[in-house]
């Protein structure tokens, strides 16, 4: 999934449709624990805007805080991706997926011991959970080239949208690529509702263990290659 030396549509729908799923249980859990939304920056950028029209500091800040902390993880897995490409690419790309992951233990972990309504209190956690799904989207777009951000639903109905007109248009070739597009498109979306349920009735239930069960799905990614590489045969010497 991650050491393909030549990306194929299989390993990048595998990628996505797991990513998907992360990243809906991130931003509905997170929601929830935080009353914030942290896997896209755009309602951040409105309410930034908004605030600075309307002279609310404070609020200006908060938002241009939350830019920054999604900026910041876009850009440190993109940094570390490129720093460690010359000790392979498993490396290069598994290393902002732990960081990921330490970062959502740390979260379950506060918000376990720390399970209160306080404006720090939930300034962190979303500071945290924003880091943690700039990291996600940026090497997840890193690693597929551009072609999949799996928690920018706005970008996904916009491509999903042109991409289904140029298939029901009667003068558009009915193209396998075209196909495989749309597939993909549909499965993100539909593994992204699928996580964002099960991310909200897992913290109803289980609080912020949610956490801790987003970060077992970032760990299957991780050892997918390993696990892949143990049962595959080794030649007879």
């Amino acid at each position: 999934m991650l050491l393909a030396k030549k990306r194929s549509y299989k390993n990048n729908f595998q990628l996505a449709s797991i990513t998907a799923v992360t990243a809906g249980m991130t931003n509905v859990a997170g929601a929830m624990a935080c009353y914030l939304f942290t896997a896209n920056v755009t309602g951040h950028v409105a309410n930034f805007a908004q605030h600075l029209l309307r002279d609310k500091w404070f609020e200006m800040l908060t938002a241009l805080a939350a830019l920054s902390m999604f900026f910041l993880g876009a850009f440190v897995a993109s940094f570390l991706a490129r720093s460690f490409e010359h000790k392979g690419a498993y490396k290069a790309f598994a290393l902002p997926f732990i960081i990921e992951i330490i970062m959502l233990v740390l979260i379950g972990l506060y918000g376990m011991a720390n399970n209160n309504q306080a404006e720090y209190y939930t300034e962190l956690l979303a500071a945290g959970l924003l880091f943690s799904m700039g990291l996600q989207n940026s090497i997840v777009t890193v690693i597929t080239g551009g072609s999949i951000k799996t928690s920018h639903m706005t970008g996904l109905f916009t491509d999903l949208g042109a991409e289904l007109a140029e298939w029901l248009h009667p003068n558009t070739p009915k193209t396998y690529a075209l196909k495989n597009k749309l597939r993909l498109r549909i499965t993100i979306l539909a593994n992204y509702v699928f996580g964002g349920l099960a991310g909200g009735i897992i913290f109803i239930r289980y609080n912020f263990i949610a956490f801790f069960c987003i970060d077992l799905l970032l760990l299957y990614i991780l050892l997918y290659d390993a696990i892949k590489g143990w049962q595959q045969p080794k030649p007879i010497e």
